[in-house]
């Protein structure tokens, strides 16, 4: 086994960025060699020695001291994903009840700052040039705590998570890859502004719908579950009411067109 090989083993998480004097990412090629790099460790912020001049093993920094810390890694990876967003100005958006997942882009990005009345401070807040707020968490080694989740839902703030493994290659262009345009690992804590498209698109339907049958009336999916023509079973309503098989296949269509958005809310009925 040669050298670099044992070193592959030792070291699987290399850090390869360290904090400048401004506290911004510095990259381990971009600095000078040793204790002149001036960086120090994004976690425990002891100072850093730079090795970018050996021949066989890949460029890094290490501790001083000569032990690393415990959380370097993912608190690097945590940094490079907030400078990730503050510079790019957007992230890949998860589906939404039928709503397909894209990119939003944002005007202005904010990194750790308390402006709302919840006094919560998210990794990030993204403010698009309609005035839309949404909350960025990142979760490399601590999700969103069930606390931090009720305060965000009572504040009725959009808020997305984005999971990063704490395996990630500490890599920039991979990491900005999978926060700009993957759409796997990322859900929604909450999203009001979601929520009040959903309600949009469901009038627009019903109203279509209606446009289209004008001799049923909208009602409370719930009303249906007690009706007397249809009972609790649509297969049995279908077999024991003939006079309202026209009625029931149209149930069964809208049933079908709201469940592609979500659950199904209002029924379209053509009894008495």
């Amino acid at each position: 086994m040669t050298s670099s090989m044992k070193s592959a083993i030792i070291h699987p998480k290399l850090l390869t960025y360290g904090l400048n004097k401004d506290n911004s990412l510095a990259f381990i090629e971009d600095v000078p060699n040793g204790l002149a790099c001036g960086c120090v460790c994004p976690c425990c912020k002891e100072p850093l020695i730079a090795r970018n001049k050996g021949k066989y093993r890949k460029k890094h920094f290490a501790h001083s001291s000569g032990c690393d810390c415990s959380g370097y890694y993912e608190t690097a990876l945590h940094l490079l994903a907030k400078e990730i967003i503050k510079t790019e100005k957007a992230i890949m958006l998860p589906e939404y009840r039928g709503f397909e997942s894209q990119q939003i882009v944002f005007e202005k990005v904010e990194i750790e700052e308390r402006k709302d009345c919840s006094n919560l401070q998210p990794d990030c807040v993204g403010i698009t040039k309609e005035g839309l707020r949404l909350h960025i968490e990142f979760f490399v080694t601590h999700p969103v705590d069930d606390y931090k989740r009720s305060k965000i839902k009572n504040g009725n703030i959009n808020c997305i998570e984005i999971k990063i493994s704490p395996d990630y290659p500490l890599d920039k262009e991979q990491l900005k890859e999978f926060i700009l345009n993957c759409v796997e690992s990322r859900d929604w804590i909450n999203y009001p502004y979601g929520e009040s498209l959903y309600d949009e698109k469901q009038k627009e339907i019903i109203i279509a719908y209606r446009e289209q049958h004008p001799e049923l009336r909208a009602l409370k999916v719930e009303r249906c579950h007690n009706c007397e023509i249809i009972g609790n079973s649509i297969d049995h309503a279908e077999t024991t009411n003939k006079k309202y098989h026209e009625f029931i296949d149209l149930y069964k269509n809208r049933i079908l067109l709201f469940s592609a958005m979500g659950h199904p809310i209002f029924s379209f009925c053509g009894g008495k």
